[in-house]
Formats: structure tokens, C-alpha cells, sequence
């Protein structure tokens, strides 16, 4: 069927291999993407515009939206350091594959949730988004340096 077809096409796009790889990938890229909508906000919050000879002095006095927008961007670079490591670990010590792909996955789709919870300033949704996504990394550790003592959510 089309579904199989479709999914054959996306595993020899990328590997399960690589998945993780590719979601540390994509939380990089989120830094920009949340950067530019901290811009986006510091330049509508000020007659003047973005101050770029000043920008962290203009994105520290932002409010509401603004102050949203730029806690997300400031928490994806924060997320990136422990999920790259995480996932480096798992590779390092050979950790299934898929495991470790659908653990990177839920990071990734937890980021997601998260940055976007945290614009709408819903609470609730952004706390929770971040515990999934945090023990989903923690689990990627746990299978790094325990392998056997807890099965993975994936396995």
C-alpha cells in the first residue's frame, strides 16, 4: 500500500542509524528558528526596532510574548548540550538502534511541544513536554551506562 511505500521511501532516506543523529540535528537548527522569533519580538516591542549594537541588553527587558520566545530560545540551547550527549553516549555504547532512534524521537517531538507551549504560554503542556523529553534523554544515559537494568520505552 501507499503507507509501505512511503515508509520504504523515509528508511532509505535515513537509516534508523542516523535518526538521532539527525533529531540532535534538527535541535540545533531550532536555535536559529527561535532566535528570529526573539528578534521578531524585540523589534515589535521597540519604536526603534531591533537594537542589534545591544541586542541581549533589548532581549532582557522583553515582556510577555517576547519573554517567552527568548526563555524557549535560551532552553533549546540548554536542551542541546545534554540531548547530544545523550545521544553520543548511546552510540558509543552501541545502543539499539531503534531504541535509541524512537528515544530521539520523542526528544525531538517533545522540543517541539515545549517551544511551542511556551509561545502560547500554556504551562502546563511546557512542563510536561519537558519532563517526557528530559527522562527520554535520561534514558539514553541509563541504556549507556546500565544496558541491562531498565527496558528501554522502545526496545
Amino acid at each position: 500500500g501507499i503507507n509501505a511505500e512511503y515508509m520504504g521511501a523515509a528508511a532509505a532516506l535515513v537509516s534508523v542509524d542516523m535518526i538521532p543523529f539527525a533529531c540532535v540535528t534538527a535541535v540545533l537548527l531550532l536555535i536559529p528558528v527561535t532566535n528570529t522569533v526573539t528578534v521578531i519580538a524585540c523589534a515589535a516591542s521597540s519604536k526603534k526596532g531591533y537594537d542589534n549594537a545591544n541586542p541581549r541588553a533589548q532581549k532582557a527587558s522583553l515582556r510577555g510574548f517576547g519573554a517567552h520566545a527568548k526563555a524557549a530560545h535560551e532552553n533549546t540551547f540548554e536542551a542541546l548540550c545534554y540531548f547530544g550527549l545523550a545521544v553520543t553516549m548511546a552510540h558509543l555504547q552501541a545502543v539499539p538502534a531503534d531504541t535509541a532512534a524512537g528515544l530521539s524521537l520523542l526528544v525531538l517531538l517533545c522540543r517541539l511541544i515545549f517551544i511551542v507551549s511556551y509561545y502560547m504560554d500554556v504551562a502546563l503542556p511546557r512542563s510536561v513536554s519537558w519532563i517526557v523529553g528530559f527522562s527520554a534523554v535520561l534514558q539514553l544515559m541509563q541504556l549507556a551506562c546500565l544496558p541491562s537494568s531498565i527496558p528501554a520505552l522502545f526496545q
